[in-house]
């Protein structure tokens, strides 16, 4: 599926002119009201150390899907959609921050195609900006002067980026042997996606539903919804990685969640069905974070041999066929068609 394809037929031109007024004269504005008289902030620094390259990270495109999550949980909820779209990007540029994160974390060496972005500007540079990407897509909050709107707005916030750290803590501690893989569980797995995944989607959903005065029967099957979708979205994710997909080509070949080691739904499934064999040798090759093609390729035909990937793919579809259960109690089912196309849109991409 092209990145254009995304649900809700998004506008990308829109969303990225949106995402360009996060610039040096914007953040500039905002330090000037908050640092005393006396200091020169000086625009050309804050590009080169924040906005040139998060303008080489945003220039290579991307999804932008949980923006028009935002906007169709708006739509189908009644809030007013030219009112708050601004606020749509704020996921989106948290996201972004997220993935640089993960690149350094994981020593990635490409991302949508080109070199991760850390081996261009360095990794102190990047690092620092991932950090800022975490609280600056914020900046325009303190405008709002419903307080509190403004306060439902920063709790939703918090909960979701705490859950969402400590996924990402779950996932590092699985694929450095910190933990007895034989202890982790599928529920283990897809409790972790919940927090590393679906956290963002979940913040859309909920700030839309705040925006629009929703109640909170209707928030929480929304909410539910996006819980199912990050989920059906890592395990998308995790099998384009260990085949030949449109993802994989963009981070330079298959298998690269095999040098890192992930503990995957793939994963755990092949560990459990295959034989002893096999397992000893998978899970070799996992806590050996090998570059080496050969072993990787010997992994990925370990994997191909047991039904890993049809598993996965089954697990999906059934997390997100109960969360619709919620939906269709709360929402017509023209509404509920509307949130459809994000389902088909994670069970199958391409990149």
């Amino acid at each position: 599926m092209k990145e254009s394809n995304v649900p809700g037929l998004i506008d990308l031109r829109a969303v990225n002119r949106m995402l360009r007024r996060y610039n040096a004269g914007l953040l500039k504005r905002y330090l000037g009201r908050t640092v005393c008289d006396s200091v020169r902030i000086d625009a050309d620094v804050l590009n080169k150390g924040i906005f040139t390259p998060l303008s080489d990270f945003l220039g290579r495109g991307g999804k932008r899907w949980r923006v028009s999550l935002f906007d169709t949980v708006l739509k189908i909820t009644g809030g007013s959609k030219e009112r708050y779209r601004k606020y749509s990007v704020i996921t989106e540029l948290i996201h972004n921050g997220t993935l640089m994160a993960d690149d350094i974390e994981d020593n990635s060496p490409m991302r949508r195609g080109l070199p991760a972005l850390h081996l261009i500007y360095g990794t102190d540079i990047v690092l620092n900006l991932s950090q800022f990407l975490y609280f600056f897509p914020l900046i325009e909050l303190p405008e709002l002067k419903d307080k509190d709107l403004r306060s439902k707005l920063m709790n939703i916030y918090i909960e979701e980026m705490i859950k969402l750290a400590s996924g990402q803590a779950v996932d590092i501690v699985w694929h450095k042997g910190l933990y007895d893989i034989g202890k982790i569980t599928v529920r283990d797995y897809l409790t972790m996606c919940s927090m590393k995944t679906g956290s963002l989607a979940r913040m859309s959903v909920r700030m839309a539903c705040a925006f629009a005065g929703t109640d909170r029967s209707k928030e929480r099957s929304l909410a539910g919804f996006a819980t199912a979708l990050g989920i059906a979205f890592q395990i998308r994710d995790d099998i384009l990685d260990i085949t030949e997909s449109g993802l994989s080509a963009k981070k330079g070949g298959t298998g690269n969640d095999i040098t890192e080691g992930k503990i995957t739904l793939v994963v755990l499934r092949t560990l459990k069905v295959a034989d002893r064999s096999d397992r000893k040798r998978l899970l070799g090759i996992l806590m050996a974070h090998t570059r080496d093609r050969r072993k990787i390729i010997k992994a990925l035909d370990i994997i191909q041999r047991y039904d890993g990937i049809s598993f996965s793919l089954e697990t999906a579809r059934s997390v997100l066929k109960r969360s619709f259960c919620g939906l269709k109690r709360e929402f017509s089912e023209n509404k509920v068609k509307k949130l459809r196309e994000f389902a088909d849109f994670c069970l199958n991409r391409d990149v």
